[in-house]
């Protein structure tokens, strides 16, 4: 069904309800690869949805060098599907890794707090003073994180400062939850 909607998005570019199923099915996708620990595959299907939404709330455009993103993600997954040995684990984590370089290139920085607003909205309405909150919040265990980082490049085994590093990327991760910024969760869950 996936590449059915593909190919008629080649004919048809416009058509926002053909991507909205797209991102159910790659959602889809994403869930059962998060249940299998699959996480090759989770980042390829969460960074599709992400480029995909971004197409439907117009902050970027959906030309063929997009449509050729979304027919690699369908062959990665297709691949890391069929990948049966460590060496090709390897291989195809590198090719991965470049992959989903390349769909970050693809979505300017200018851009992510237009496509957070936009999908993240879709779900529910937040308390503004709840947000603000939140993004005081979250700026300052963000100045956090780069003091400790800085004290971890000098000192990489240090485990107190692992430690809080874990913990402040965690409360990012809670307070994002609870503000239902559900991106912001996923990256601080990621980091």
């Amino acid at each position: 069904m996936i590449e059915s909607n593909l190919i008629y998005l080649k004919e048809n570019n416009e058509n926002d309800n053909v991507k909205a199923e797209m991102v159910s099915q790659f959602k889809e996708i994403k869930d059962i690869a998060e249940n299998t620990s699959q996480n090759l595959a989770w980042s390829i299907a969460g960074q599709t949805c992400v480029f995909i939404e971004s197409c439907i709330s117009n902050s970027i455009t959906f030309d063929k060098s997009l449509l050729q993103l979304l027919g690699d993600s369908i062959i990665y997954l297709k691949k890391i599907c069929a990948s049966s040995t460590t060496d090709e684990d390897m291989e195809l984590e590198e090719l991965v890794d470049s992959y989903l370089g390349e769909i970050e290139n693809r979505i300017e920085l200018k851009n992510v707090n237009s496509i957070i607003d936009d999908v993240m909205q879709e779900e529910v309405e937040v308390d503004p003073e709840f947000m603000q909150d939140f993004l005081v919040e979250t700026k300052e265990h963000i100045e956090s994180i780069e003091v400790q980082a800085l004290v971890l490049e000098n000192d990489p085994e240090n485990i107190e400062t692992i430690h809080s590093l874990f913990c402040e990327f965690h409360t990012i991760k809670g307070l994002a939850g609870f503000v239902n910024q559900i991106l912001i969760q996923n990256i601080a869950h990621e980091t």
